[in-house]
């Protein structure tokens, strides 16, 4: 789970930051729980249909997706986030480290007075990073939330630039996943929809909250039997995404568990049939099963595999970001439209365990964020 660090004194984070202060208002206007073939399996597939499917267009699958052709770009030698050695600092996420050694080697071949110097320890020092300028831009694999956004817009009065640059990932235990809704494996709930998710995890429902198994359509036995709502707190990773993608901004019901890590919440889940939870995929268990969601109740319902998650459609994805200052310096905008290029986007598809790129109709609307 990426729970979210408190960020105390950022000065602490970084030697540079009170070196800068100066310049900090200055906008550069200027134990996953099994292993499960199953998900191996759906993984290769989903990988193969990518990899060929010109619907689910990146890398060399799209012919429409050209090969990176960076033109010249100027290099500034006296930015904040320069290092003393006129590298370009980069701040954020270690998790993210491959597809940033990538992009920098094929920004760097056609740019080769460039230098990128990587210090990537967490999400938690992204944003005070860009915010102090030390930073020349902020990589991190997950939402941001309001308390680490709020410094940010204090100091440098906007929000950043956010860029997707890859989907969460459906095969490793230590990075950015979507989110799935488990239950109980003898809970006979087959689907669920967005809208039903909202009712049962968050208070102050228009509709009204959802409280009880037969609100969801079971029957017999379970029609009255209360429902257990099992997940993270509001200021972690999970939560955070679930309140403000999930829950229309409204608060967790009153009688929400909450608990630390993926694996806390699954044990739970086995343990309670009559809980309901949402953790990171992948964490299935004998004793737990994954719901199927949509949307909308029309549906299409989806359990998250490599292919759902890739066309866009599945309803509790997950992105990395690149965050950035604006407005831009030209050198940016040309290292995220390599970001995105067929190149590193082929790259990111191919990491054992890593991130699922982009499709085509989410590479075009992030590029246009930079045109």
């Amino acid at each position: 789970m990426e729970s979210m660090k408190t960020i105390g004194t950022v000065k602490a984070l970084h030697p540079d930051i009170a070196r800068q202060q100066r310049f900090r208002c200055t906008s550069r206007s200027p134990q996953r729980i099994i292993d499960r073939p199953s998900m191996k399996w759906r993984f290769c597939v989903g990988a193969a249909l990518l990899l060929s499917s010109p619907t689910l267009a990146f890398g060399q699958a799209n012919p429409s997706m050209p090969a990176s052709t960076p033109p010249p770009v100027p290099f500034l030698t006296k930015a904040t986030y320069m290092t003393p050695d006129d590298a370009i600092r980069i701040i954020g996420t270690d998790s993210m480290r491959f597809m940033l050694e990538r992009a920098n080697a094929v920004f760097i071949a056609s740019h080769p007075v460039f230098r990128f110097h990587m210090e990537l320890k967490g999400g938690y020092v992204s944003l005070p990073g860009l915010t102090h300028g030390v930073a020349a831009f902020s990589p991190m694999a997950r939402d941001v939330t309001a308390v680490e956004l709020a410094p940010y817009r204090t100091l440098v009065g906007s929000d950043p630039l956010i860029i997707r640059v890859a989907h969460g990932t459906v095969t490793s235990q230590t990075r950015t996943a979507p989110l799935g809704i488990y239950v109980s494996r003898n809970n006979p709930i087959k689907q669920i929809s967005l809208e039903q998710l909202a009712r049962v995890f968050a208070s102050g429902n228009p509709a009204g909250d959802i409280t009880c198994w037969g609100q969801l359509g079971l029957s017999g036995e379970w029609a009255d039997r209360p429902i257990h709502p099992v997940g993270t707190p509001e200021d972690s990773g999970f939560g955070s995404f679930m309140v403000e993608n999930v829950m229309h901004g409204r608060p967790f019901v009153a009688g929400f568990t909450q608990l630390l890590s993926s694996v806390a919440i699954i044990k739970r889940l086995g343990e309670d049939s009559g809980a309901i939870g949402f953790s990171a995929l992948e964490f299935e268990t004998p004793q737990t099963k994954l719901v199927p969601v949509a949307k909308t109740e029309g549906g299409p319902y989806m359990i998250g595999t490599a292919e759902d998650i890739v066309s866009g459609n599945y309803a509790l994805d997950r992105f990395v970001y690149i965050f950035l200052r604006q407005p831009l310096e030209p050198w940016m905008k040309e290292y995220m439209r390599v970001l995105l290029s067929k190149e590193v986007q082929q790259a990111i598809a191919e990491e054992p365990g890593g991130f699922l790129p982009l499709n085509a109709e989410e590479i075009a609307a992030e590029l246009a964020k930079i045109k």
